[in-house]
């Protein structure tokens, strides 16, 4: 009998001591912090070549030493990711949405950016060379130490104010010809 009750004790008792482990708000905030952390995926050191991103989500990514070349993105998020020192060679960008982005130490070589959102965007020493950017937003971004070199920003739309910093602008098509 005592040994039943033991095991009956110890039963119960388990059970109480878990349940009051796992609603514990410290345990909470691990398990939230656990999710941040897998929420922020990073991708560093890769070439990727011929690839075609069409909805792909990249939210919350964190780009590190990345290439892409001759990719083509459609109606991609890359919104709230963060790159840094990515390059972007002979890529269409379409629909794309880089709102919220932090970009950093990259390029766009003879890339297509059509129709996409750099809305809110921080754009830090970033080259724009032979690229085309139709219809693409820069509304309230920050571009600072950027680099337009021969690309046609004729429909491109740009933000208000003092947003522009130290960038440069050679050799580029700003009006639409008729």
């Amino acid at each position: 009998m005592f040994t039943n009750t033991f095991i009956l004790f110890f039963l119960i008792s388990s059970s109480l001591f878990g349940y009051v482990f796992e609603t514990n708000p410290i345990n909470n905030k691990i398990d939230q912090f656990k999710k941040q952390l897998l929420d922020t995926r990073t991708i560093s050191n890769k070439i990727f070549r011929d690839q075609v991103f069409n909805k792909k989500d990249f939210k919350n990514y964190k780009f590190e030493k990345v290439e892409f070349i001759h990719c083509n993105f459609n109606a991609t998020n890359f919104r709230n990711s963060k790159f840094n020192k990515v390059v972007f060679k002979n890529c269409t960008i379409y629909n794309s949405d880089f709102r919220l982005t932090l970009i950093k130490f990259s390029k766009f070589i003879k890339s297509e950016i059509k129709v996409s959102y750099f809305n809110n965007a921080k754009l830090h020493f970033i080259d724009f060379i032979y690229s085309k950017l139709p219809g693409t937003s820069f509304v309230q971004a920050t571009l600072h130490n950027c680099r337009f070199i021969k690309s046609d920003l004729s429909s491109a739309i740009w933000p208000n104010g003092e947003k522009c910093m130290k960038g440069s602008f050679e050799k580029c098509i700003y009006l639409q010809k008729r």
